[in-house]
């Protein structure tokens, strides 16, 4: 294998890389004793510079052309290297503040960044800092990482680290966390994609002779079935806070009971699966009554009726897409939006968020969000 195959071309950037991979390629093909010492006294000077000379022509095929201008007058391996130091090599110091500088405003790309290239690009940073002998603990790690995503995963940002309690993080876990929630919300964002295409194609397949409502022939949406689905249930009973449990783990407001609904819809939403990878079946979705400890009445909306649920579910990450603003500190969680206060205390029973207090702005005052 040549040097060009396994050392990158050096362009006058990232030197210290170039030189690592130079010199281990050196090592294994033998040449580079003119490096790193003086001439054997059992060797000839004959042998002596055909091996410098090869140690020579293996350092020019990996230079560009910029870099060869420089170095042209030079003849020995160690006058070569010599001056691309003095040129390119900079002071430690200053090289170690550029490299902590690049970890600690690294930021992943929310558009078109990949958590996967994320990681490398943290880990390619801090295997160099560890090359200048800079070496970060393991919760220190987690903890750049977790300050580098962007605003779009602070709900997964607070749950690790509400959930990790006063233990240090774990590099490898966070990792592992984030390429999950990553491979969640694609698939997500895939089931969206798939209903919204879906219900354009049958839009498409409609004639003017059918129902606008249901898409099917023989009849006019005023005298539609499908209709009677849609039920506004302005005597839906008003569930007590205590009952719901505030949740990272949930993509979704859930629940299993249809009668605390009001404007209620019913129809196939799809399934939703839960940690033991059971799959659930969406059947309806409506605003969710909930009753506040003063008596007041809060609206949840777009809750997911799923009967096979056990318990009514608030979704930490539904309320940041809703506007609210979710953080952590020892003594639990609390979710604000302008005047409205929600906190929650963590149940270490089944480590979930159970609601404890709620309060608006101003008394006896229905809450709709």
């Amino acid at each position: 294998m040549s040097a060009e195959d396994m050392v990158d071309k050096f362009d006058g950037t990232n030197f210290d890389l170039w030189r690592t991979q130079m010199m281990s390629y050196l090592r294994l093909r033998s040449l580079d004793k003119p490096l790193e010492e003086d001439k054997p006294q059992d060797m000839s000077q004959f042998d002596w510079d055909k091996l410098d000379m090869q140690a020579v022509l293996a350092i020019r095929r990996t230079l560009a052309r910029s870099v060869k201008d420089k170095v042209k007058s030079k003849t020995t391996a160690v006058g070569i290297m010599s001056t691309l130091s003095k040129i390119y090599e900079k002071p430690l110091a200053v090289h170690k503040l550029n490299m902590m500088k690049r970890l600690f405003n690294l930021k992943m790309d929310e558009q078109c960044g990949s958590v996967n290239q994320h990681l490398s690009d943290v880990n390619e940073l801090v295997e160099k800092l560890r090359s200048l002998e800079i070496n970060f603990d393991e919760d220190i790690k987690a903890l750049c990482l977790l300050s580098s995503l962007p605003d779009s995963w602070d709900a997964t940002v607070t749950s690790i680290c509400s959930l990790s309690g006063n233990t240090k993080l774990v590099y490898s876990n966070v990792c592992g966390t984030l390429l999950r929630e990553e491979i969640r919300r694609r698939n997500q964002v895939t089931e969206h994609a798939e209903s919204a295409f879906q219900a354009r194609a049958k839009s498409r397949g409609r004639s003017k002779s059918c129902c606008w409502h249901c898409g099917k022939p023989g009849h006019r949406q005023k005298d539609c079935g499908a209709l009677n689905n849609v039920v506004e249930a302005v005597n839906a009973i008003d569930s007590p806070l205590e009952s719901w449990i505030l949740t990272p783990g949930a993509a979704l407001h859930c629940s299993p009971h249809q009668e605390i609904m009001q404007t209620y819809t019913s129809g196939n939403f799809g399934k939703v699966y839960t940690a033991f990878n059971e799959s659930l079946d969406v059947v309806g979705k409506g605003n969710a009554r909930i009753k506040l400890p003063n008596g007041d009445i809060w609206i949840l909306p777009d809750v997911r009726h799923i009967p096979g649920l056990k318990r009514n579910l608030i979704s930490v990450g539904q309320l940041t897409n809703e506007g609210y603003r979710v953080s952590c500190s020892p003594d639990g969680w609390m979710v604000t939006r302008g005047a409205f206060l929600l906190n929650c205390s963590a149940d270490d029973s089944d480590s979930t968020l159970k609601v404890v207090s709620c309060f608006p702005l101003n008394p006896n005052q229905t809450i709709l969000v």
